[in-house]
């Protein structure tokens, strides 16, 4: 019998050890899983959508379309730009752009510069919004000589498409540019110079200065573009 006691215990003994030894690995495992899923399904994710949201406030775009000269001085003209900028909130687009006017009907040129503002008023996407540039216009107008001077253009746009990455619309708007007047130098004969002049001598002549007074240019302007 005591014999047997002995080996009872001993046997009983085994048991609980073995059973410690399996609980401990168990709770080793469990715990080092958790240490490993944890930052896998929290902070991966965060730093993903902060990198997301920082690029998606940059935007750019490019329009074209045409003017048509409400002053009838034969200016109407073919119109290229394009801009770039921030977007978030409520405003659409908040930046910068530079855009080329070629008449159609002589060679004048306009090269607007200006800042732009695109809002709808509303931080949830909105079917109609407001376009509104203001800045500089150099302006090579005829044969006069270039010169600088104010641009403003408001307008109402419509959105046609809008994705992911991208939009495009379509924007009636009112364009003024105001023109200084054009100082002009005209070499002329004297012809009551004293003395006679002999033949293959080249007369005595004069610079003769005159003010050109231009209108200014109001235009009614379509332009289609896309942003992105």
């Amino acid at each position: 019998m005591p014999y047997i006691a002995k080996l009872c215990l001993i046997a009983t003994a085994y048991v609980m050890c073995a059973t410690c030894a399996c609980a401990a690995e168990n709770s080793n495992t469990a715990k080092d899983s958790v240490l490993f899923v944890i930052p896998q399904q929290t902070l991966v994710p965060e730093a993903k959508v902060d990198r997301e949201s920082t690029l998606g406030h940059f935007t750019w775009g490019a329009d074209i379309g045409s003017s048509v000269d409400l002053t009838a001085n034969d200016m109407t003209s073919l119109n290229i730009s394009g801009y770039f900028g921030y977007k978030g909130g409520w405003l659409r687009f908040a930046g910068a752009g530079a855009g080329i006017n070629a008449m159609i009907s002589n060679a004048s040129r306009c090269y607007p510069l200006y800042g732009m503002i695109r809002t709808s008023f509303s931080s949830q996407p909105q079917l109609c919004f407001l376009d509104l540039r203001l800045g500089i216009s150099i302006n090579n107008m005829l044969n006069y000589k270039s010169q600088t001077d104010f641009y403003g253009s408001i307008g109402l746009g419509v959105t046609l498409a809008k994705g992911k990455k991208f939009s495009s619309h379509i924007i009636v708007s009112y364009n003024f540019m105001p023109i200084r007047p054009f100082t002009t130098y005209t070499e002329v004969p004297v012809t009551d110079s004293p003395g006679e002049i002999f033949e293959g001598e080249t007369p005595p002549t004069t610079t003769v200065e005159s003010r050109v007074s231009f209108p200014d240019l109001h235009f009614a302007a379509i332009r289609i573009g896309c942003a992105f």
